[in-house]
């Protein structure tokens, strides 16, 4: 490593409004797209969403929790170093390494839950669609997104700040028409 590049500076382009919608797009999911509409019509009327608020006091409680950990113990690994520092040198290593087996098995299955919920709703918009081509859509919508977060840091923080923006719009939106149609 050469004097020069070890002087410069990390140039954060990733800010903390894009980690936050990173963060609640993670939390969200496609679940609300799924249950809410189900949910309120099961339940006759909008105190379905009264679970959801619960949900969201939730969250934030998580949220503010996480974000004492991440000012008492700044650095890199989050959730690792926590586990790892919290429960000691044997035994931290223990947690901090299965946190990450865990992760290796719910990461993709939280991904493939995505594109099962995106093709539902293709499906919704698109009724005659076949099961193979539900899972060509499942395959393109996969390859897109892989496509997407090879781009630079800056431009992925900016997509997905759209797409939190259009997450939040579009829950709202479904809570109001539902809300009014009942």
């Amino acid at each position: 490593m050469t004097e020069e590049s070890s002087s410069t500076p990390l140039v954060r382009r990733f800010c903390l409004l894009h980690a936050t919608a990173l963060n609640m797009s993670n939390m969200i999911g496609i679940g609300p797209f799924i249950t809410i509409p189900t949910l309120m019509a099961a339940m006759g009327g909008p105190q379905a969403i009264l679970g959801w608020i619960v949900g969201l006091v939730i969250a934030l409680a998580d949220g503010l929790v996480w974000s004492e950990l991440g000012a008492a113990m700044p650095g890199s690994g989050g959730s690792y170093v926590y586990l790892r520092d919290a429960f000691g040198r044997g035994l931290g290593r223990c947690m901090a390494f299965l946190f990450i087996w865990q992760f290796l098995l719910s990461g993709p299955l939280e991904i493939a839950s995505g594109y099962i919920g995106f093709a539902q709703y293709v499906h919704y918009l698109w009724p005659g669609m076949t099961n193979l081509q539900s899972r060509l859509v499942m395959v393109a919508v996969g390859i897109l997104t892989t496509v997407l977060l090879y781009g630079r840091i800056g431009t992925v923080g900016k997509i997905t700040l759209s797409l939190w923006i259009g997450t939040l719009l579009t829950v709202a939106v479904v809570i109001f028409f539902r809300a009014v149609s009942l």
